[in-house]
């Protein structure tokens, strides 16, 4: 049995929880229920900080509540052009911001030290579960809901997709951070179950159709391949396999292409232009639109290269491409934004020392993290959850081993 400061804690992050991956809750209202929802998990994890470490460490939980409240006004909410700046909006947006955010409050809240990570594991993994099961029922009942909840153009639908459980964006992405450590634990114990949790998840994906999602997943597995395998030989045969796979991409890509012809004309077309692309080697109008993507890139480049300081912080005159996580940040922020990331990483990473810097498959899924952030948007809730709190929550030499030493 969890001890009751222990048990504070449990409550506070099944609550974030399932915020994050359960997004029948983002379908009520944010004022009256999301927001309630998160400020009472944030309340259980100060009650629970001052049971096991004393009032001077609520205080540095206040403190670094507020730091993050001021730096995501300076290097996240600024990005966007605002020209009402009404108590409402800011709220709203200091709000799903700080929620974001809010994975390192978990961390540095001392919490997870102490708890049945393998506890917490197999929820998280319950919870996607379901969400994963209603996402999948969602694409076969209805047109491209998952795609639709990527755009903000049908706030109404939006709800009525999120009320029925399907998964948008940020869930079925932060699904793909997850394959690494999904695959990881079928790799240990090949049971029934394990497999059929990551076809499960693999499926919820493609069903998702979204094509980077699709592509990014297929790269996390044989990632995923290489690193579990033991045996030399078999890594070497992994490589070649993988070399035969490049020299024969356009014929897997058309075989894609007919694939998904039959239930997602999204997928179908996106390989489509991909295949389009490598045998135009540049002659066509789809290599012509895969330059104007970095077309866009390169708007945020110019903008760090005419004020690598500040960025377009406090001139927004300046122009973001949008499309973009981690080349808007740096064209937003500037080298004092870069700076102060790489500060908070350093201080998670040292201070709090709970990365595991062995984890193999948390090694990929920072590799995915970075490539899917640096080609698309990035910031969202489950992202920063997945990225931050699973490393730690899972373990690779079996999970939650020292809960029996403590």
């Amino acid at each position: 049995m969890f001890k009751s400061s222990d048990r504070h804690f449990v409550i506070s992050f099944v609550i974030f929880s399932i915020y994050c991956f359960v997004p029948f809750f983002r379908s009520f209202s944010v004022i009256y229920f999301q927001m309630p929802m998160i400020i009472t998990s944030y309340l259980l994890l100060l009650v629970s900080i001052n049971n096991r470490l004393g009032k001077e460490m609520v205080i540095k939980t206040l403190l670094l509540s507020f730091v993050i409240i001021v730096l995501n006004f300076f290097l996240f909410y600024l990005q966007d052009d605002h020209t009402d700046f009404t108590i409402v909006n800011m709220i709203g947006a200091h709000y799903t911001l700080f929620v974001t955010m809010y994975p390192i409050i978990i961390l540095s809240s001392m919490g997870l030290k102490k708890v049945d990570k393998n506890a917490l594991y197999n929820f998280i993994i319950f919870i996607c579960i379901i969400t994963s099961i209603s996402t999948i029922i969602g694409a076969y009942s209805f047109e491209t809901p998952t795609r639709e909840l990527a755009t903000p153009f049908n706030p109404v639908l939006d709800n009525f997709y999120q009320s029925l459980n399907i998964g948008g964006y940020g869930f079925v992405y932060s699904m793909v951070l997850l394959i690494p450590f999904i695959f990881k634990k079928f790799m240990r114990k090949k049971s029934i179950i394990n497999i059929s949790i990551l076809l499960l998840f693999l499926f919820m994906i493609v069903k998702s159709e979204y094509t980077i999602a699709i592509i990014l997943t297929a790269i996390t597995l044989l990632l995923s391949l290489i690193i579990n395998l033991k045996k030399a030989t078999s890594k070497i045969l992994i490589i070649l396999v993988v070399f035969l796979i490049i020299i024969n991409l356009e014929y897997i890509i058309q075989i894609g292409i007919d694939y998904f012809s039959t239930f997602s004309g999204s997928v179908s077309s996106r390989l489509s232009f991909i295949l389009d692309i490598l045998k135009s080697r540049g002659n066509n109008s789809s290599f012509n639109e895969l330059n104007l993507r970095f077309d866009l890139y390169r708007i945020s480049v110019d903008t760090f290269v005419k004020s690598p300081f500040f960025g377009r912080m406090f001139d927004h005159r300046m122009q973001l491409s949008g499309h973009s996580e981690s080349l808007d940040f740096i064209a937003h922020s500037g080298i004092f934004g870069i700076s102060i990331f790489i500060g908070i990483t350093m201080y998670i990473k040292s201070k709090l020392n709970c990365f595991p810097n062995k984890e193999n498959s948390t090694k990929v899924m920072y590799f995915i993290a970075i490539l899917l952030s640096t080609i698309n948007t990035f910031l969202a809730p489950e992202f920063m959850f997945m990225m931050l709190l699973m490393p730690i929550i899972y373990n690779e030499k079996g999970i939650s081993k020292e809960i029996n030493k403590s």
